[in-house]
């Protein structure tokens, strides 16, 4: 399966089930596993999922985490 169907299946069911996973730091963050390395960083507000980032490898992710530290 190529990366964006990867991202859109698990959008979808970020809508039925929103994420629980809060990141560390402070951060008002949730982060969602889409791959072994891909990831979707949002923002839950109410009834409504903000996607902030979506990473294609842990490299780009952990970068832009390092920013919060």
């Amino acid at each position: 399966m190529s990366q964006k169907v990867l991202f859109l299946n698990r959008l979808d069911k970020m809508m039925v089930v929103p994420p629980r996973k809060r990141m560390k730091h402070g951060t008002p963050c949730h982060v969602v596993k889409v791959t072994k390395q891909a990831k979707i960083v949002c923002e839950i507000r109410g009834e409504k999922i903000y996607v902030l980032h979506c990473f294609g490898s842990h490299k780009g992710y952990e970068r832009w985490y390092r920013s919060y530290k």
